[in-house]
């Protein structure tokens, strides 16, 4: 009796520092999905930041048209460079909108991933964590006279 309740104590300990463990790494789990979120978010309104930009110049864009202008009515040639350059100035500029918005989707896709998996991690954890407390209860209902 005395080599099974030894038995039943060591599995007891045993059992409860697993559970421990376990919940230990919920918490580190919980706290990463919600850094996560918060990139997810930071990132989706960057996002959006970008989008309302990118579309303000290309209305922008759409008011010059240049290449649509007869340089005949304007007032020289030196306006017409002016024009010319503020053209390719917006052109890049919204170059770059475009490459900040697809660099903003790629962290948002890679954020969404990796939120994913630590979700799937979660709930492998508290399915361990829940065999562990079933196993707990067994072994407190086993041991009767077991005190903790």
């Amino acid at each position: 009796m005395e080599t099974k309740i030894g038995d039943l104590e060591r599995a007891y300990e045993a059992s409860s520092g697993a559970q421990a463990e376990q919940q230990s790494q919920i918490i580190a789990l919980h706290s990463q999905v919600r850094e996560l979120r918060g990139v997810l978010d930071d990132a989706e309104a960057d996002r959006a930041l970008l989008q309302k930009a990118r579309r303000a110049l290309q209305a922008e864009l759409e008011t010059i048209k240049i290449d649509n202008i007869d340089t005949n009515k304007l007032s020289s040639d030196r306006e017409y460079q002016r024009l010319q350059l503020r053209k390719q100035d917006l052109e890049r500029s919204l170059d770059e909108q475009e490459d900040r918005v697809a660099h903003a989707n790629e962290r948002v896709k890679k954020a969404e991933a990796f939120a994913n998996d630590c979700q799937i991690e979660l709930g492998k954890v508290r399915v361990e964590n829940s065999e562990l407390d079933k196993l707990n209860v067994g072994i407190k209902s086993s041991a009767p006279g077991f005190l903790c």
